[in-house]
């Protein structure tokens, strides 16, 4: 069993040459393009491929082809093969070149005949770097995912457990697969077994949770088990002394509920308020309709605790509101169908709801569309005088002006009337968070306490504040060192809030090569964002800023999600190096 670990110090690179770092075109002539890698010294690359495309050409019985060169290695690709054993060594045209280990200068050639319009480029480059003190093994054991490259770390020749440690509570371990590593790429294992035996290890999958279940729906069938989830907390811990329920009822087919204590029309007008207030739920419904329980407790303050309680001091709680849907079976008008267009809502989506209804009968129609976020009513849209046409067809009904669309589990309840029944359908969708971040550069401890003792040593104080660029530079000589000024050199220490679900989340200083990615902590702020962290150095970064004057570096958090909806966030710092932070012993 091998543990891989991704390197802080190690950076995967891919795109276009003279984009990606270290990349530069020596010549960009049709016919004879040479394209440069340059990796400074403790560098080196442990993956390269190279993507090329060729456009060779024959004519008037000559081979006009495209060959790529690097050191002594050629590669060609033809229009034809015309013998056998050339069939193996032409490369196709858009063919990718995988390169070993390189370190120092290397260039890439291609040449071709360009004044018979044969045709060659360099497509695309991706790049592993790591520092001298990554060493791989001879086998090649690494492999890239993503901006990300792990290497071997540690070997374990005898048993190994692998343990997960959470808090208290349950939870449901998901998209947790084994593979091994063949020449840098993750070869899984047979998915349908549960065991696996080979050469003298072994894995077994211990405990298999249930899945995750989804919030129930708004629409319940007749005598369907109606799910209350409601939950109280009193900061005194004082036991429920009695609870209370009461429903309010919208008849569609059936008529008005016995026990309910506020009936409503469709418009939402009372017309029979009977106050009814019932000491338990009711679980299961036999009459259709549109219900809302309103639901409280009321506490029991006696002490020694008796039954009956203290009437002086019992209080009553909050009200909680609950509305839900009870399906009929009546021949009514029905709803054909409900949906969004989109068909996919993603989050700050403007969208819109399209119905079809049907009636037997081909009544005038009424309708009611109610969209609920969360279990909450967020809107509703009523329409009248919907009528078929000659041949008996409905229009199809299109709701707008929602509220744009934020991440939550929607559910569409549609009721459809005509003078004699009422037919209800719901539709639900998620809407997933696209995301966001925002992110924070500080000090290492031992750099923050330097930044204090300068400040205690001109001014007196420690000066715990940040303090803008513009700001700074007008300061006079020597200036207040605020919280986000740094000395060119320093170790950047980061930390980022991130919303959402993201493949990765990288810090980086654009303009430059230095990119580093953030690990998630396991830790929550308290909108429930993930607590990611990392740290930026490099020893080429000692002179790098602010030696002549103060200079302003941007520092980018960006996290990267599925489908490309990538966010960032702009940490702008200080560097100010005008004073060498290995002066600094001669100040006290």
């Amino acid at each position: 069993m091998v543990a891989f670990r991704s390197q802080r110090d190690a950076q995967v690179y891919s795109g276009p040459i003279g984009s990606v770092p270290y990349t530069s075109w020596d010549s960009t002539t049709e016919g004879s393009k040479r394209a440069r890698l340059s990796l400074p010294s403790g560098k080196t690359a442990v993956f390269t491929l190279l993507s090329t495309y060729s456009r060779p050409r024959y004519t008037n019985g000559n081979q006009y082809g495209v060959t790529y060169t690097w050191g002594d290695y050629r590669w060609r690709s033809y229009a034809r093969n015309n013998y056998p054993e050339s069939a193996m060594t032409n490369c196709p045209t858009d063919y990718k070149i995988r390169l070993p280990k390189m370190t120092g200068t290397q260039i890439f050639y291609q040449s071709s005949s360009a004044f018979r319009y044969a045709y060659g480029d360099f497509t695309n480059i991706k790049v592993a770097i790591a520092d001298s003190s990554n060493v791989l093994t001879d086998n090649n054991r690494f492999f890239i995912e993503g901006d990300n490259l792990y290497l071997e770390n540690d070997v374990y020749n005898s048993q190994a457990e692998v343990v997960f440690t959470l808090p208290k509570g349950d939870y449901i371990l998901k998209d947790f697969r084994i593979y091994t590593i063949s020449n840098g790429v993750k070869v899984y294992l047979n998915n349908d077994y549960l065991d696996w035996n080979t050469n003298q290890a072994q894995t077994a999958i211990i405990k298999d949770l249930d899945p995750e279940e989804e919030p129930e729906s708004l629409v319940y069938n007749k005598g369907e088990i109606v799910e209350y989830s409601i939950h109280y907390y009193d900061y005194e811990g004082d036991p429920s002394k009695r609870q209370y329920w009461s429903y309010t009822h919208t008849p569609f087919n059936d008529g008005p509920h016995p026990d309910a204590a506020l009936i409503l029309d469709e418009e939402g007008n009372a017309v029979d308020i009977r106050g009814t207030v019932l000491d338990r739920p009711i679980n299961r419904f036999y009459i259709d309709g549109k219900y809302t329980v309103d639901h409280w407790q009321e506490d029991n303050t006696s002490r020694p605790l008796v039954d009956s309680g203290n009437p002086e001091y019992d209080k009553l709680s909050n009200v909680e509101s609950i509305t839900f849907y009870i399906v009929g079976g009546a021949s009514a008008p029905w709803i054909e169908y409900i949906g969004t267009n989109p068909s996919k809502v993603k989050e700050g989506d403007s969208y819109s709801i399209t119905v079809q209804v049907d009636d037997l009968e081909k009544d005038v129609l009424r309708l009611t569309t109610e969209v609920y976020k969360d279990g909450n009513l967020i809107f509703s849209d009523r329409k009248t005088g919907i009528t078929a046409d000659q041949l008996g067809n409905y229009p199809e009904i299109k709701i707008t002006n929602l509220p744009t669309a934020k991440a939550g589990i929607y559910e569409i309840v549609c009721t459809v009337r005509d003078e004699t029944g009422v037919g209800v359908d719901s539709h639900r969708f998620t809407v997933t968070s696209i995301g966001n971040i925002k992110g924070n550069v500080y000090h290492t401890e031992q750099w923050d306490e330097n930044r204090k003792k300068y400040n205690l040593h001109y001014f007196g104080e420690e000066f715990n504040k940040y303090i803008p660029f513009d700001q700074y530079v007008g300061m006079k000589l020597p200036r207040k060192r605020g919280t986000n000024v740094f000395w060119s050199g320093e170790r950047f220490m980061l930390s980022a809030d991130v919303a959402g679900s993201p493949e990765t989340v990288i810090a980086s200083i654009p303009g430059s090569s230095y990119i580093t990615t953030l690990r998630n902590t396991g830790k929550k702020n308290g909108k429930g964002e993930a607590i990611y962290s990392g740290e930026l150095w490099d020893n080429s970064m000692l002179n790098r800023w602010g030696t002549k004057q103060p200079e302003q570096v941007i520092v980018r958090f960006t996290a990267k999600y599925a489908g490309g909806a990538d966010k960032s966030f702009d940490v702008p710092i200080i560097l100010d190096s005008t004073m060498d932070f290995w002066l600094l012993h001669r100040l006290w």
